[in-house]
């Protein structure tokens, strides 16, 4: 290794050295071969920074310190500016010795702009902080000797391990993840995605292999597939998928000139076009590219979760009581908490599509989710068979009664995930397959297509329980299934040429066919989706006091029942976009359109003008049925019908209404 003298020959040291490695990643060079050389660069350069510090004593076998790297750099996984955490760990009595020098080396790396993490500890330092803190616990299990006194190091090795307890580890993890995702976004379809941070990131990556740590004191997914936590496939798979999140978290970091996690529009444009994506489909280069990252993260947040749920250790009592709890439903087995396939049944339901849909259902039906095996037969099945497989009656009538039944907390929404996740729920709705993980290059919508349609149905859902005109309008709405099922497919038409209401109808159709729909309900919901704009356009921009406005919308409804799905998809459409698009003055303007519109269809809110013709109208209709009947009792029939009536029934049928209304006898009950 040659001696460098100063920091300035290691700053130029350092610079030469990156911008080769620098250059080599621009000219192709596989991701985990540059991830390789920038480790082997820090390691370089702390061993010579070590020299400068210590002098001699630095190449010595016993003395009383050793130089560890934590954290990614311990795992060799470091990126062109990732942080380079470096601890000093000393005999107890050799604190003051080694403070001075080890300032001199922290000094030293400050100056060649690295973001650093120090640290002096000595071992039972090290167990304090390991006790307390989950991060550094972390960060000491994939702790790596670079220089010094390997005893020493292999002694807080061995201390730390005898410590530590895999299942409150676990437990600590599984709630860290699920804190950091409310922070970074709880879905793999945000719009600007943190490469590290957000769902099936790099940090989902890390969170496997800590798994690994934690069971066999090791992070290779090998020993994951060997124990069982990981199928061969999968840990193939997150082979390929980390090499591709290092490339693009290169690229972000050569870039910036710094540490750049945020996969923004812009960037997301530059990696489209450096990639070679050409677009097609009327799809845009950049809309490719992000399908593509968008479903390479879906697959490795899944992967994590299974892996999380294979590790979490199970007492036995809960066993036994588990099995105490469990029933025997045709093909399934059903617990207070999952529904799974009967071993004996797995090939069945695997070759039979309306089973595997009735797996859904019952979860559904039970408020259960599917166990990770039932998933995997699911996945395999889904993939086997062609979407016209899937289209039978039986198939058909359990995603209605989904449809149908919603819950407290999104049951229809959380269905359609687990659905979604072993890309079931686009092979039964092909229009859904063609937006999974398509992105809305606009800076409005805050998800993925298909993101923003579950996350609709699920808003919906909420309605349930909320007060207010939206919570009564859900409430009181009959058939709900139609609402559902349009706000599922109400984007389905983007990515395909053309106003993507138009085309979403057409889509709609086929599969409102499929499910056997009435001619009018299929009518509903394609009114629902082509017009699924129409109410936040009106509310939004133009003047709600305007008569003539009012009127021409109220028309367009026509029933009283359109307008109510109208509302309530507007509002869900909204919440769904993202935080914060959904405000007080929004709500405001839709419950007044709303209002105003209901009243001039249930004919109780009159137009200016009108008041005279609804007059003029009643009265001819009076002249017209006083020769049949009573005139009190006719006074008192025409004094309870709302005012449009007037405008809309010729005095013929008005007379035909009030003979009905004759015969009618108390309590009776008559339909013509």
């Amino acid at each position: 290794m040659p001696v460098v003298a100063s920091l300035s020959d290691l700053q130029t040291y350092q610079r030469r050295q990156f911008e080769q490695i620098k250059n080599r990643h621009l000219e192709g060079a596989p991701s985990p071969l540059i991830v390789s050389a920038l480790t082997d660069l820090v390691d370089g350069v702390v061993a010579r920074t070590a020299g400068l510090a210590f002098g001699d004593e630095a190449a010595a076998p016993d003395v009383p310190w050793a130089i560890i790297a934590l954290g990614g750099y311990g795992r060799r996984e470091l990126n062109p500016h990732s942080d380079v955490d470096v601890m000093f760990l000393i005999e107890p009595g050799a604190r003051e010795a080694v403070q001075a020098k080890s300032g001199q080396f922290f000094q030293l790396l400050w100056d060649l702009r690295y973001q650093l993490g120090h640290s002096l500890r000595t071992i039972d330092d090290c167990l304090e902080m390991a006790k307390k803190e989950l991060s550094s616990q972390t960060a000491l299990m994939e702790a790596r000797l670079l220089l010094g006194n390997r005893s020493l190091f292999d002694r807080c090795r061995q201390r730390l391990a005898a410590s530590f307890r895999v299942t409150p580890f676990l437990r600590a993890k599984r709630e860290e993840r699920e804190l950091a995702f409310e922070r970074y976004g709880a879905t793999t379809s945000l719009l600007e995605p943190n490469v590290k941070r957000s769902p099936g990131g790099l940090r989902d990556l890390h969170a496997i292999k800590w798994v690994g740590l934690a069971l066999y004191r090791t992070a290779d997914w090998q020993a994951l597939a060997a124990g069982g936590h990981l199928t061969a496939p999968e840990a193939d798979l997150l082979q390929r998928h980390q090499a591709m999140l290092w490339q693009i978290r290169n690229d972000l970091h050569f870039h910036a000139g710094r540490a750049s996690d945020v996969l923004s529009f812009d960037e997301q444009q530059r990696l489209a076009e450096a990639f070679g994506y050409r677009g097609e489909r009327h799809l845009l280069p950049v809309e490719q590219f992000m399908q593509f990252y968008y479903r390479m993260t879906g697959e490795v947040h899944a992967i994590c979760n299974r892996v999380f749920e294979r590790a979490s250790p199970r007492r036995r009592q809960s066993r036994w009581i588990e099995w105490l709890r469990t029933k025997r439903v045709g093909h399934f087995l059903l617990t207070d908490q999952t529904i799974a396939i009967r071993p004996d049944a797995q090939p069945q339901v695997m070759e039979t599509p309306a089973l595997v849909m009735e797996l859904f259902a019952l979860a559904h039906q039970h408020g259960v989710r599917p166990t990770d095996e039932a998933c995997r037969v699911a996945a395999l099945a889904a993939e086997q068979f062609s979407p016209a497989s899937w289209h039978t009656q039986e198939v058909g009538r359990n995603f209605l009664s989904i449809l149908k039944t919603p819950g407290k907390r999104g049951a229809i929404a959380q269905t359609f995930r687990w659905m979604h996740e072993v890309r079931l729920l686009g092979r039964l709705l092909p229009a859904f397959a063609h937006a999974t993980s398509l992105m809305q290059f606009n800076r409005y919508h805050h998800f993925t297509v298909d993101e923003h349609c579950l996350r609709a149905v699920g808003e919906a859902e909420r309605m349930m329980t909320q007060e207010g005109s939206l919570g009564a309008a859900y409430r009181e709405l009959k058939r709900k299934e139609l609402l559902h099922l349009a706000l599922l497919l109400h984007d389905v038409g983007k990515g395909y040429e053309g106003d993507h209401s138009e085309r979403g109808v057409e889509l709609a159709d086929e599969a409102a066919q499929w499910l056997d729909l009435s001619p009018e309900e299929r009518q509903t919901v394609g009114f629902l989706i082509r017009h699924h704009l129409l109410m936040s356009n009106i509310a939004f921009r133009r003047d709600l006091n305007d008569e003539k406005i009012l009127l021409r919308f109220a028309r367009q409804m026509a029933q009283p029942e359109a307008l109510t799905m109208l509302y309530l998809l507007t509002a869900a459409d909204i919440r769904a976009v993202g935080p914060g698009t959904w405000t007080d003055w929004k709500a405001d303007l839709l419950r007044e359109l709303f209002d105003r519109s209901m009243e001039i269809l249930a004919g109780s809110r009159l137009i200016s003008g009108e008041a005279e013709r609804i007059q003029l109208a009643r009265q001819r209709a009076l002249d017209h049925a006083r020769r049949f009947f009573d005139l009190e009792w006719l006074q008192r029939q025409c004094d309870a019908m709302p005012p449009r009536y007037w405008l809309t029934t010729p005095p013929e049928q008005v007379v035909e209404h009030l003979d009905g209304f004759k015969q009618l006898e108390p309590n009776e009950v008559v339909v013509t």
